[in-house]
């Protein structure tokens, strides 16, 4: 386990995360349009979730200079009321980055910043930087997924980042995972 990474708030990133992720994964527009509903409890409650909202942004929301979507894993950090939204693959709209926003249902999300993923202060390569999941330590660094690329026989890697968003390092992964021809990650 990352060091400052308690064992209850990973097993609590890594449930509400994915719940996160679905109600963000339609996210499309900035506070002023966003159209928040608040939703039925399911009729039976699966492991004691409950969503309690959604919201739907535009497709092709901008953000300061970046285009908003494609957002994928979530993780909160409570002391400052922020949630942080990886974007999915940014060969398509780089450069590889977080979204930082609070969201207070049933108002809409307020968008905060942008957090640049960096290696050695130069921007963070888009190819093989697949994002797909975030989890933030207790000490304020960040642990973010990359699937990898199997057509660039780029394996699946896990950052660790600086507060700032400089890599850290990477985890060792095991070679399992890597692109090969019977075993290992598949494109996407």
């Amino acid at each position: 386990m990352p060091p400052g990474l308690r064992p209850r708030a990973l097993q609590r990133a890594l449930l509400v995360a994915p719940l996160l992720a679905v109600m963000l994964g339609a996210c499309r527009s900035p506070r002023a349009t966003a159209r928040p509903t608040t939703a039925s409890p399911p009729r039976q409650p699966v492991a004691g979730i409950t969503l309690v909202a959604h919201v739907e942004l535009p497709t092709g929301l901008r953000f300061g200079p970046y285009e908003v979507g494609g957002l994928s894993g979530l993780t909160y950090d409570a002391a400052a009321d922020l949630f942080y939204a990886v974007v999915d693959d940014p060969t398509e709209h780089p450069p590889a980055r977080v979204l930082r926003f609070r969201w207070h249902p049933p108002a809409a999300p307020e968008l905060v910043d942008w957090l640049l993923l960096t290696a050695s202060g130069q921007p963070l390569p888009p190819t093989g930087a697949d994002l797909e999941g975030i989890v933030r330590a207790a000490d304020g660094t960040l642990y973010i997924s990359s699937e990898g690329n199997a057509k660039e026989r780029m394996g699946p890697w896990v950052g660790h980042f600086a507060p700032d968003g400089d890599l850290l390092a990477r985890l060792p992964v095991p070679a399992t995972f890597a692109p090969a021809v019977h075993h290992g990650i598949h494109n996407n």
